[in-house]
């Protein structure tokens, strides 16, 4: 039909352009109508060949963009996953029961999504743990203890892969968790209150006592309370400047009764802490060379028979003392203890100047200037 039809159209062309024969028998085509014919056939097919062209291309182009798209965003277009994280047919981790997270993080290749499951023979994940799509394991710090069995599966567009996973959850230590010291810092005038409360790990709950608090000191202005709950409270409403020091007093955990029981214990340090200060003490010292020692003056002058004198300080914590001093041939030295000692050298002739001590401690600081002065003889003193 499609080629009468050109035929059709070639032999209206020739009559209309004079190229058709006359005469009485027109059914037979003349070589000018199967030359039209032939060259309209072209034409058609060239145009076919364009559009079914363009066609295939758009669509090879639409294939090779889907590929890349899939490959590039977690499809699984280079793969099947293929766990990294553990490596093998399996793995296994271990937490522990106590208040602190634990976690464990699954890979895998091609970028799949993750889902664990109990198998036959498998427990499952314990409540108290939970499993993200991303492959996190993590606990709440409230598991329960025991050994887990589960599988986790990893899947993207074009497969999946599994392991088999162990997770033992051991129990907490039995152990004292809290701090080894607490620090309370009343105000200049009045009293404060303070709260210190220790903490433990591990089962059963502890009876938790304390030991050499009334000795320490401590006791005289602070109580020790245990809750029955694993934890205890250090605490007073009424600490002042006059609690200032540092008290050291044994806490005790008991875990359990009878043959089995265990006894944990920690060594600890309360600090009623105050800001360094001088107590009144002499500040002027002559130094005389016939002997080498230090006479002081106390409206009068004394000898001391010795080499070197005493600066004392106040302050809780222990103040560190250091020293800037303008007369030579003298050593200073903190002794660790609140006091520290001014020396002649032992060589070299001294000359006369000011010490200038300087205290200082987490509170804060103060200075103390000593004047001294050098003679040969306690006379020109």
């Amino acid at each position: 039909m499609f080629v009468l039809n050109l035929r059709r159209v070639a032999r209206a062309f020739a009559r209309r352009h004079g190229t058709h024969p006359s005469g009485p028998d027109e059914r037979g085509a003349t070589l000018v109508e199967y030359a039209l014919l032939l060259a309209l056939i072209a034409v058609v097919a060239i145009g076919a060949l364009i559009f079914l062209g363009n066609t295939a291309s758009n669509t090879l182009t639409n294939v090779a963009a889907n590929i890349n798209s899939h490959g590039s965003s977690g499809g699984g277009g280079a793969g099947a996953p293929a766990f990294t994280t553990p490596t093998g047919a399996s793995g296994a981790t271990t937490f522990t029961a106590d208040s602190s997270t634990d976690t464990y993080t699954f890979a895998a290749t091609n970028n799949p999504t993750f889902a664990a499951s109990k198998g036959a023979g498998q427990t499952g994940l314990p409540g108290g743990v939970t499993f993200t799509a991303g492959g996190l394991l993590t606990d709440n710090g409230a598991d329960p203890t025991g050994t887990y069995t589960f599988t986790v599966t990893a899947t993207n567009t074009t497969g999946n892969s599994q392991v088999d996973f162990t997770l033992t959850i051991n129990p907490a230590p039995q152990a004292i968790t809290s701090a080894e010291n607490d620090t309370v810092t009343p105000p200049g005038t009045g009293h404060t209150s303070f709260t210190f409360t220790v903490t433990t790990s591990g089962s059963p709950t502890p009876a938790i006592s304390v030991s050499n608090f009334f000795g320490s000191g401590a006791g005289d202005f602070a109580t020790f309370t245990d809750h029955g709950n694993g934890t205890a409270t250090i605490s007073s409403n009424d600490v002042d400047q006059g609690n200032a020091g540092s008290y050291s007093f044994t806490i005790s955990a008991k875990f359990g009764t009878g043959p089995g029981a265990k006894t944990v214990t920690q060594s600890f340090t309360l600090i009623v802490a105050v800001a360094p200060s001088f107590p009144a003490q002499q500040t002027q010292y002559c130094f005389v060379t016939t002997g080498n020692h230090f006479w002081v003056n106390v409206g009068t002058w004394i000898d001391t028979h010795s080499a070197s004198f005493t600066v004392m300080s106040n302050g809780a914590p222990n103040p560190a003392l250091t020293a800037a001093d303008t007369a030579t041939h003298f050593n200073f030295v903190d002794n660790g203890d609140t006091t520290g000692t001014l020396s002649y050298a032992g060589s070299g002739t001294p000359t006369g100047g000011t010490l200038t001590v300087t205290a200082t401690n987490t509170v804060g600081s103060a200075h103390q200037a000593f004047t001294i002065e050098v003679q040969a003889n306690h006379d020109n003193c």
